[in-house]
């Protein structure tokens, strides 16, 4: 004689996804047929985005120190500390913009692989 077994559905999504469960008819039975509608992501999408950012690779090292030796804060520095500061903060921004200039960039955001969770990131860093 063959024994019935009760089976339990689970739908597993992401915390993201929209899901939509019915059961019907909608009461505690054990016959009762369980569908779901879920929105799934289109897992090859990519997402434009521009940022801002420096350009480090043609950054010379030796000319920025020549520039800065001949600057106003290191020639003649003020004698006030909130001018020095302000004076610091202004000279490093337009040798910064003279010799790793800001300029725009598309990058490209995907999703990670589903398996790579917080876990695999703090091990990742870890590593590092």
């Amino acid at each position: 004689m063959l024994q019935a077994r009760p089976t339990l559905d689970v739908f597993i999504t992401r915390s993201s996804m929209q899901s939509l469960v019915t059961v019907e008819p909608p009461i505690i039975c054990d016959h009762s047929m369980v569908t779901a509608a879920i929105k799934f992501d289109d897992v090859g999408w990519t997402e434009m985005q521009t940022a801002v950012q420096r350009c480090w690779r043609s950054f010379d090292m030796d000319a920025f120190q020549v520039d800065l030796m001949s600057a106003d804060l290191v020639v003649n520095p003020p004698d006030n500390c909130n001018e020095f500061f302000a004076q610091y903060d202004r000279t490093l921004k337009l040798l910064l913009d003279k010799h790793a200039p800001l300029r725009p960039t598309i990058t490209r955001r995907r999703h990670s692989a589903p398996w790579f969770n917080a876990d695999c990131l703090r091990m990742k860093a870890k590593t590092r």
